[in-house]
């Protein structure tokens, strides 16, 4: 087992810094893996590499032991780790271990020198200096000064033996002897360390180790960093750390190229904000610490002097000072960092087993002793045998580490137990669970627990953690650790749950009591404990007794507990608490663990000081001692003598919830339940009179056990007891009445009858007796409460009724055999009273009712509209409840006799009536009466009779209201169907009522339409006739449903017997009626199968269609057409939706103004459900009635008088439902590719409008496009390829027409020439040319159909040739008639032979250049030459036009202007351009033989030039855009292409575009040399940019040529301005050649280039000579100002560049660039020393980084 650290070990080891081997790597790795059996990866543990010198493998894996002073005990195989090698470090270990590695990157052969001095990591050794003078108690270690890294010698206590300074004691050594030394001494103390000594040498008091200076601020700042994480994280977190302080992208500080003044200063960091710390991946408190580290270094409280100079005892106490450093910290920095000789720690479990095994103590089976678990050895001891080896117990500390086999390189493991930080801060809790076993296999739970705390006081480890481990450790031991340590209160939380549930335990309790020390443990525990953990401590002690058998001996510990805590309550305890504070309060919670004994005396003394008996915790103590004080409660309750009421605050507990367990009497009733029960029955057996607690109502106690009776589900026949229970107590005390209505116990009662009404019965009869469901002045009222709680068993409504007749008066009465009804008068009730009862049941109460009641109107209005709502007519009282018993009996021939006459006595009396309300209160009393009846035969009669009111407003609004008409009786009758459907139904008797019910509803639509006619007609009047019509054919669509159920009949018969003529109906009311019926009918119609809905749909649409050829058709009459639409869509998405194929062409052509529903109609998801048959079918059908209605659409012709504007549009077909037929076949699953192209063939031929054949060329060329995808060639093969493609031959003449919207034809041309007319002209599109042409015109380009492009031969040689000769034709044509017109003077030979767009040109020779012929290059060329330098008498006559504002607004000279009155303004879009496009980077690649030759375009482009040149100052812009299109491809004119493809652009340059260039160039010098002859004064531009685009520049060199290069190109362009420069008036120019000079930064493309051409360009010639002559002083000017522009421009670059200057080739670059700025600054031109100066002031941040070499 290896040794076990001190718990304390979380701060940083500064001890490897220096020691654990600087320079080559000590030694192997040893490695430790340990395996899972469970988890799919492995979990290693690595030892970090010993600091001693480097020693075989053998060595490692060979156990080190000492002859005598061995354990005897086994230990565990060490495994050397295969990796371990200078060159190949071990992998990091999982724990703050590899802070070490962190640190100390492992030096390879590669390594590069290190700096002056040591960071304090292993590889930053310096080579050992002279000896020099040490001292044990001193540090000898050489330090750094943290403040000023790298600014001077290390720091040392003695600099040398002559020069000792002053205070310190004389040196005692050498640091070359002073190993040797300390050896022979520790050798000569005991002699028996000789064999450990000689085996193991100590590196670092060696020499070599004495020589390693040390940074401290780096190392204990680099110790912090890597507490409690894992190598690779401390690595990261410092790598992070240190980038912070650098500008430049972080290096890894571990690499090979590490630089130790990268670590930031203590100054630095302790201006950082702590929020900036973090982000280095350092926690909050980590951040803290090491800032405060840096304010003690930054602020001179720490320095490396003081740390040389101070004693063992004064550096301890300073550093232990530190937030984040600890004792033992401190003394492994003190002898592994400073090389303090006499550092001891005895606070380490290492050093505590390596001595106890060199003394001979067997380790494994060592006890604690003096103060600590593992402690082997008491400090006492430690120091004692250590005392003897000193001044040097560094050392023998080390030797002790070896006895063990101690890897002194895991000094720094901060805990003895290697715990996966990781793997508890993100893992799963079974894979921790895991890894704790594995711990469990070489460490106690204890030790576990101790390395586990100690993260997390740290703020390592998350205190939730402990839910884990606690869980599983299940240890007593770790209980007690927990709940003491004083780091955590979570964990400590955590401890005291888990001790409560020990406690709980009968077999365990004794065990955890006693590792907590006992009572006296507990007593000292509690009094250190803050408040809450004491209240929650004593919470814990107090549930042990809960729901468990007694435990006598626990019992008996918590009350000495208690003893002993409350002091002064309890004297006789023999220990007693010192604890001061007011928290006795809390003890109480300990009560409930008390014996019943000692719980009872509390109870009876009633002793208010006694804070157990002020805080008693009721519920924890109901269930510990439930019989005790269910005992004391019922003593309280009933005995008025005995009672004590303090025992009352635990009856509700008894009474409502506690306990919970089955009672032993009954299981299915809690004790609780059983408590109350006999509580209650108590009560009962007691009487009225005798004591009861005013505290608790009867009731509460009754209703709570009914509540969990019921909730419990038991037997009805115990649910009925407790029932009876509670209304006897209501019988003995009648004042819980409110109590029993307020919760309506009734309806709960009526609800356990409804279920069992034998057993209930006797019940509800007594609870009517006690008057819980009202009195006998509101029988009716509360029975029609209570009746609606038995819709299910609508049976018991009657005897529910009888009960109430029995039992609710005092002298009750059957209603089944009693005739007087009088108890019952002078009551108000519900109409639904009646139609809840059977029907002989209802006319009985209702009759009874009706004779009790003769002057009384008992019967309610509803609340619904309805027709007993009028309760008196005049004299008569009751008129409602006629009405209903006619209702009730509407069935028997008596009634209806009776209803007729009453009828007809209303009808006269309505007749004869003076005053108009009272003919309109008779007229809607028949009404009433009529509808009451049911016959529809009477209600049609007395709906004609009321039409003779239609003259009379105020009488025809009162009997037409919606009050009187809208009713739901009114509704019911005319839906035509019964709500209650006979057993014998006839379909035919249901039809003979649906069509009386129609000729009534037609008779009040006729009845409104006579009103109409009136000037008194108000619309809102009739609002419930139009609602009713509606309202009616919603109930029969709702009441259809169920009788289809019920007769079941086809469906072919219903809609025969109902709804065909229903529909009849539909189609001759008005639109009012049909808006306020839409709803209903299109609800209808849903119901229809798809054969009714077609014969449905089809007459709606007829009948719309005859609708439509009235002449006076309303704005408003559109219901009837909506209705037919939505039908129409319906069907289409049935289950038949072919029904539908038909009515949708035929609705399409023969409505064209509803092209809105067009698109709906025929929707894709409507073509998708057709077959394909029918699809193909329906499409073809539909393509060929457009090209017929079509052709019957005249266009106005040329010559032919326009159609007056205010004439309506005649429109046959709409366009847009065209184009959508077209866009719905693009790529269509529904038709075959076949059959769309038949389709849209079609519609191409008879098409004739522009933006139909737009469509329909779209979806020809998608489906061409799906046909080529196939494959390269096969659309050759394709014969449905060769269809599309010659019926785009078609497009052909269209397209080159002057105007595509209808062709001119031969005979019309004739007449324009005749006339002077010319055709109109097809308007162009965004792009400039007519939209059709655009469209095929851009097919084969790959952007809209990437598959046409491998047709882009065939399109151009089969269409677009041939669509431009004949454009130009008839361009021509349309010239001439145009030139005659307005008598130009101009013939057609003076005009370029143009077509109807010049975009045309230029599109095609820009995207199909391979195919076009020489020959169309050279029209175009006469086009752009026509534009460039255009004949002066055309220029006239576009300005005569111009000027003429009513003549330039007409389309004809517009388009003459477009197309010849535009002169070219700019370069960009010219046609110039683009044919520059076609030869810059390469010569042309042709696909035909007769195609544009290089050679010819090149000579175009130079007549182009020469053109530009002879009017310069007019195309000065054109010709700079011109120039500058034509120079070398760079990077700076691509950047976003790849080195290789610009350096390949490069290369065709200069076969192309380089020619032209040259070419261009020529020109130029001789133009300007001609006007020098000429001696011309106008300004022509000059040829220092072409000049210099001609140069030979760098291309991407390699790294070896890229100076040699440069330099040429340097040369090269100073030769070139030293050309320019030539003669006086060019020295005068020389601000404008240093512009265009600036130019060759664009021609460089890297910043690398730039720099290196402006040290050579810059820097040439000697600049302190003496006076020079103009040409060389613009010369330099010159040479400088383009320096310093590039050097600008490579500003960015510089900044990599200086990153690099430790490198040979950068730094000499950045050395040049200095020896450039001294010359200009020393240079002989005052004007270059000025330029310099002001540069420099301008550019000073670039300044200052390349002479000072550090990064911008």
């Amino acid at each position: 087992m290896p040794p076990r650290r001190s718990a304390r070990v979380q701060s940083l080891v500064v001890a490897t810094n220096a020691s654990s081997g600087t320079g080559a790597v000590a030694a192997k790795t040893k490695k430790v893996v340990k395996k899972s059996t469970k988890s799919t990866t492995n979990t290693s543990t690595t030892v970090m590499p010993p600091p001693d010198p480097p020693f075989s493998t053998s060595t490692m894996q060979s156990k080190s032991k000492i002859a005598d002073p061995q354990t005897p005990r086994k230990r565990r195989k060490v495994q050397a780790s295969p990796t371990a090698s200078p060159s190949n470090p071990p992998p990091f270990t999982p724990t703050p271990s590899a802070i070490h590695l962190m640190m100390t990157p492992l030096m390879t052969s590669t390594t590069p020198l290190r700096a002056a001095y040591s960071t304090g990591d292993i590889d930053d050794a310096t080579p050992p200096p002279p000896a020099r003078p040490i001292e044990p108690h001193r540090t000898n270690a050489p330090l750094a000064d943290s403040n000023h890294p790298g600014g001077g010698a290390p720091v040392v206590a003695y600099a040398s033996e002559s020069n000792e300074s002053a205070g310190l004691p004389a040196p005692t050594g050498t640091t070359a002897t002073l190993l040797d030394e300390a050896c022979t001494h520790l050798c000569q103390v005991d002699p028996r360390l000789r064999r450990l000594v000689e085996r193991h040498r100590c590196r670092i008091f060696a020499p070599e180790g004495l020589a390693e200076e040390v940074d401290p601020f780096r190392s204990l700042a680099s110790g912090i960093m890597a507490q409690q994480v894992s190598g690779a994280a401390a690595k990261s977190i410092k790598n992070k750390f240190i980038a912070l302080f650098n500008p430049s992208p972080a290096t890894d500080v571990d690499s090979n190229h590490f630089t130790p003044l990268s670590f930031p200063t203590p100054a630095a960091v302790a201006a950082t904000e702590i929020t900036r710390l973090r982000t280095a991946g350092l926690s909050q408190r980590k951040a803290e610490y090491i800032q405060g580290l840096a304010e003690k270094f930054a602020s001179g409280e720490l320095t490396a002097a003081w740390l040389a100079r101070a004693s063992d005892e004064e550096v301890l106490e300073k550093l232990t000072a530190v937030r984040g450093l600890g004792r033992w910290s401190v003394e492994m920095f003190a002898c592994f960092g400073l090389k303090r000789m006499d550092v001891f720690s005895t606070g380490d479990l290492g050093v505590q087993r390596g001595m106890a095994a060199y003394l001979g103590k067997d380790v494994s089976k060592l006890k604690a002793k003096g103060g600590g678990k593992w402690k082997y050895l008491s400090e006492k001891e430690m120091l004692e045998h250590s005392a003897k080896f000193a001044p040097y117990r560094s050392l023998f500390m080390w030797y002790m580490w070896r006895v063990e086999d101690v890897n002194l390189d895991a000094i720094e493991d901060m805990a003895q137990v290697h715990w996966n930080s990781s793997l508890f801060r993100d893992g799963r809790s079974k894979d921790v669970i895991l890894h704790l076993y594995e711990l469990r296999r070489d460490h106690s739970d204890a030790a576990i627990c101790q390395a586990l705390l100690e993260a997390v006081a740290q703020e390592f480890l998350h205190p939730k953690a402990f839910s884990i481990f606690l869980t599983w450790a299940k240890s007593d031991e770790v209980i007690a650790l927990c709940i003491r340590q004083r780091s955590s209160l979570y964990v400590r939380g955590l401890g005291i749950k888990h001790f409560g549930k020990a406690l709980t335990d009968p077999a365990r309790w004794e065990s955890a009591w006693n590792m907590m020390g006992g009572t006296k443990g507990l007593v000292d525990l509690f009094a250190t404990l803050s408040a809450a953990a004491v209240k929650t401590l004593a919470s814990a002690l107090g549930r042990c007794n809960r729901g468990q058998k007694r435990v006598e001996a626990r019992e008996k510990a918590v009350e000495g507990l208690l003893h002993a805590l409350l002091p002064t309550h309890y004297p006789g305890s023999r220990l007693e608490s010192q604890d001061k504070r007011p928290i006795q309060g809390h003890y109480a919670q300990l009560a409930p663990a008390c014996s019943p004994e000692f719980v009872d005396q509390i109870l009876n003394a009633k002793d208010e000081s006694n804070p157990l008996y002020r805080g008693l915790p009721s519920s924890r103590l109901i269930k510990a001692h439930t019989k005790l004080l269910r005992a004391r409660v019922s003593r309280s309750l009933f005995d008025d003598v005995n009672a004590n009421n303090g025992d009352l605050q635990f009856l509700e507990a008894f009474l409502y919830s506690h306990p919970t367990k089955p009672a032993a009497q009954d299981p299915r009733m809690s004790e609780s339940m059983a408590f109350s029960w006999a509580v209650l029955q108590h009560r009962l057996n007691m009487g009225k009179d005798k004591h009861w607690s005013p505290r608790i109502s009867e009731f509460d106690v009754w209703s709570s056990l009914l509540r969990r009776s019921q909730k419990r589900k038991l037997p009805e026949a115990n649910i009925r007891d407790v029932f009876e229970l509670g209304l006897q107590s209501l019988a003995i005390n009648p004042a819980l009445k409110p109590r029993f209505q307020s919760t309506d116990i009734w309806s709960t009662l009526i609800t356990r009858w409804r279920k069992s009404p034998n057993i209930y019965e006797a019940l509800m009869a007594l609870a009517l007796r006690l008057g819980l469901s009202g009195t006998q002045r509101t029988i009716g009222q509360d029975f029609a409460r209570a009746s609606q709680q038995l819709e299910e068993k609508p049976e018991l409504r009657w005897p529910l009724l009888r009960l109430y007749c029995l039992h609710v008066p005092k002298k009750g009465f059957d209603i089944e055999t009693e005739k007087n009804f009088s108890l019952l008068s002078n009551q108000s009730w519900s109409p639904d009273v009646f139609s809840q009862l059977s029907g002989d049941q209802a006319i009985r109460l209702l009759q009874g009712l009706y004779e009790a009641n003769p002057d009384h109107n008992f019967l309610q209005p509803p609340r619904r509209t309805s027709i007993l709502m009028t309760q008196n007519v005049k004299s008569q009282r009751n008129f409602n409840v006629a009405l209903l018993l006619t209702m009730l009996q509407r069935n028997d021939e008596e009634t209806q006799e009776k209803a007729k006459s009453a009828v007809d006595e209303l009808r006269k009396k309505a007749a004869t009536a003076k005053e108009q309300s009272d003919r309109a209160g008779y007229a809607a009393a028949a009404s009433a009466y009529a509808i009451a009846s049911g016959s529809l035969d009477l209600y049609k009669d007395h709906t004609i009779w009321q039409q003779r009111y239609v003259r009379d407003p105020l009488t025809v609004k009162a009997i037409f209201h919606r009050s009187v008409v809208m009713t739901d009786e009114g509704v019911d009758l005319l839906s035509g169907i019964p709500q209650a459907l006979p057993r014998d139904t006839h379909l035919s008797k249901i039809a003979s009522r649906v069509r009386k019910a129609d000729e009534v509803l037609m008779i009040l639509h006729d009845t409104m339409y006579l009103a109409k006619r009136e000037p008194s007609f108000h619309l809102p009047d009739w609002y419930g006739v139009t609602s009713l019509f509606g309202e009616a054919i919603n109930q029969r669509v709702s009441r259809a449903k169920k009788l289809q159920k019920h007769i079941q009949n086809s469906d072919a018969d219903v809609y025969a017997a109902i709804w065909s003529g229903t529909l009849e109906m539909i189609e001759k009311v008005d639109n009012d009626f049909l808006q306020a019926a839409h709803g209903p009918i299109k609800a209808l119609l849903s119901t229809l199968r798809p054969s009714a809905l077609a014969a449905s749909t089809a007459a709606l649409l007829e009948t719309g269609n005859e609708r439509r050829k009235k002449q006076d058709r309303q704005p408003g009459n559109h219901a009837l057409e909506l209705l037919s639409y939505e039908c129409l869509l319906q069907l289409a998405k049935s289950d038949k939706p072919e029904l539908a194929q038909t009515l949708v062409l035929r609705t399409i052509l023969d409505r064209p103004d509803a092209s809105s529903w067009h698109r709906q109609l025929l929707s894709v998801k409507f073509m998708k459900s057709l077959g394909a048959k029918e699809a193909n079918e329906l499409l073809l059908a539909f393509a060929t009635a457009i090209g017929e209605k079509l052709e019957e659409q005249s266009y106005v012709q040329v010559g032919e008088p326009e159609a007056p504007k205010s004439a309506p549009p005649q429109s046959l077909v709409k366009v847009t439902t065209v184009k959508y037929l077209a866009q719905l076949l693009d790529n269509a699953e529904f038709i075959s590719a076949d059959g769309a192209v038949e389709v849209l063939l079609e519609l191409f031929k008879t098409g004739t409008h522009r933006d139909i054949r737009l469509a329909t060329l779209d979806s020809l060329l998608s489906l061409l496009n799906s046909i080529c995808s196939q494959g390269d060639n096969l659309w050759k093969s394709n014969a449905l390829a060769a269809k599309i493609m010659a019926a785009l031959d078609t497009i052909i003449p269209i397209a080159g027409s002057v105007n595509e919207r209808r062709p001119t034809r031969p005979e019309e041309w004739e007449e324009a020439g005749k006339t002077r007319t010319p055709p109109d002209i097809s308007p162009v599109s965004d792009s400039g040319i007519p939209p059709l042409l655009n469209a095929i015109l851009t097919a084969p380009d790959g952007r809209q159909y990437p598959s046409l492009k491998k047709l882009q031969a065939e399109f151009v040689s089969r269409y677009f040739l041939p669509i431009l000769k004949l454009s130009q034709a008839e361009h021509g044509k349309w010239n001439s008639v145009f030139l005659a017109k307005h008598r130009t003077g101009l013939t057609l030979s003076d005009l370029p032979p143009t077509p109807i767009s010049p975009q045309l040109w230029d599109d095609l020779v820009a995207r199909y250049d391979a195919f076009i012929p020489q020959s169309i290059i050279e029209d175009f060329n006469k086009y752009i030459i026509f534009t460039i330098a255009p004949p002066s008498n055309l220029g006239e006559l576009s300005k005569s036009f111009r000027r003429d504002v009513k003549l330039r607004n007409t389309p004809e000279v517009q388009h003459f202007l477009f197309v010849y009155g535009q002169e070219m303004t700019r370069y960009s879009d010219s046609g110039t351009q683009t044919m520059v496009s076609k030869i810059h980077h390469d010569t042309p690649q042709l696909s035909i033989n007769n195609g544009m030759n290089f050679e010819r375009l090149r000579d175009m482009l130079s007549e182009h030039a020469s053109l530009f040149l002879d009017e310069y100052e007019r195309y000065t812009d054109i010709w700079d855009d011109f120039v500058h299109d034509l120079r070398p491809p760079t990077k700076a004119t691509y950047p976003r292409e790849s080195t290789d493809s610009i350096r390949s652009m490069q290369s065709r340059w200069r076969r192309s575009g380089r020619l032209l260039l040259e070419r261009v160039t020529s020109l130029l010098s001789e133009a300007r040399e001609r006007h020098r002859l000429d001696k011309k004064s106008g300004i022509l531009p000059f040829v220092t940019k072409p000049c210099l685009w001609l140069l030979p520049f760098p291309s991407f060199p390699e790294e070896a040529q890229a100076d040699k290069e440069c330099k040429a190109f340097a040369t090269g362009l100073e030769r070139l301005l030293a050309v320019f420069l030539a003669g006086e008036t060019s020295v005068l120019q020389w601000p404008r050649i240093a512009e265009d000079a600036y130019t060759v930064s664009d021609l460089l493309n890297t910043d690398k280039e730039r720099l290196s051409v402006a040290t050579y360009i810059g820097n040439r010639g000697d600049s302190k000579d003496g006076p020079a002559d103009q040409r060389s002083l613009a010369l330099g000017m010159v040479r400088v100002m383009l320096a310093m522009r590039l050097v600008e421009d490579a500003r960015h670059g510089l900044t990599k560049i200086l990153k690099r200057s430790s490198s040979g080739e950068a730094e000499h670059l950045v050395q040049r660039l200095r020896d450039m700025f001294e010359s200009w600054h020393t240079h002989a031109n005052e004007s270059i020393r000025e330029k310099a100066a002001a540069w420099k002031k301008q550019q000073k941040d670039l300044w200052k980084a390349i002479m000072s070499g550090k990064m911008l």
